[in-house]
């Protein structure tokens, strides 16, 4: 059995995680690697990869292969077109210039590449070219199943021409780096209406042009506070302070109160000067 270097594996994992990167099965006809071996690579490795967003994650710290592909697929893409793959892929037309200079000056391009990189580039434009026309449906009739009902169409729906309308202002010169919630109160300073913020969103998530770009944090996953269910008295308490008013302005007494869940009673509650924690443990000790 082969055995691979520890740099071979990681390099391997960071191309099946990258957008735009190759599948497990392409790599498996290529080098030949079952792909059970692949999958757990990827769980290996790609669990302290997305431990460490920071570091391999953003576009600024991509490297130069990754940003040449980039330059590559924008060559030849006017205005509205650059903004459209932008907001596809989580980038932003400034970063895109900023690599063009280096890369023209053949400071950064000559010095990356090598032959059989180049190669491996040309293949995978051809492999993201015909992913797009498989997303834009082109030559392909699409198989989906209609529903067996008529479904009734909100009054309110937009229309083609206004989601349109939509994708065409958000890729403006002039808003290609805005985000809707800024997009929206400009066009209202400017006394015109299109949709709602919210409406610009779906949109724009519609046709896969809302992503995270810049500095903008990755989404995190709220954790749901441990809830608690009483189903007698004495079960459940909640305490609370709440601020009283005192004869002199700008100055409170503090109500402490434990109050119980289930039957709703007040089971203890002091009056105090200051908000001190001491006073609520006793106050519960002297409640139990």
């Amino acid at each position: 059995m082969p055995h691979y270097s520890e740099e071979f594996k990681e390099k391997l994992v960071r191309e099946m995680m990258s957008p735009g990167g190759r599948s497990v099965s392409e790599i498996h006809r290529a080098s030949g690697i079952s792909e059970n071996t692949l999958y757990s690579w990827k769980n290996k490795y790609g669990v302290e990869q997305e431990a460490e967003p920071e570091r391999t994650g953003k576009p600024e710290n991509w490297d130069g292969e990754r940003k040449l592909l980039v330059l590559t697929e924008t060559a030849g893409l006017n205005e509205q077109e650059l903004s459209e793959y932008c907001r596809e892929n989580g980038l932003y037309v400034e970063q895109i210039e900023r690599w063009r200079e280096p890369a023209i000056a053949g400071t950064e391009s000559d010095s990356l590449l090598t032959k059989g990189q180049r190669q491996e580039w040309q293949r995978d434009k051809k492999r993201l070219c015909w992913k797009r026309q498989l997303q834009a449906g082109d030559g392909f009739e699409d198989q989906r199943k209609k529903s067996g009902g008529a479904r009734r169409v909100p009054a309110n729906k937009l229309t083609e021409e206004e989601k349109a309308q939509i994708i065409e202002v958000c890729n403006r010169v002039e808003y290609q780096s805005s985000a809707p919630s800024q997009i929206v109160p400009k066009l209202a300073d400017e006394g015109v209406y299109i949709a709602s913020e919210s409406s610009f969103y779906r949109v724009l998530h519609e046709k896969n042009q809302l992503h995270r770009r810049g500095r903008a944090r990755t989404p995190r996953t709220v954790i749901k506070p441990k809830g608690y269910k009483a189903e007698a008295p004495n079960q459940v308490w909640s305490w609370d302070i709440t601020y009283l008013a005192s004869a002199v302005r700008g100055s409170f007494y503090y109500l402490y109160m434990v109050e119980d869940i289930y039957s709703r009673k007040i089971v203890c509650w002091e009056v105090h000067e200051q908000e001190n924690a001491e006073h609520a443990s006793r106050l519960i000790r002297k409640g139990r």
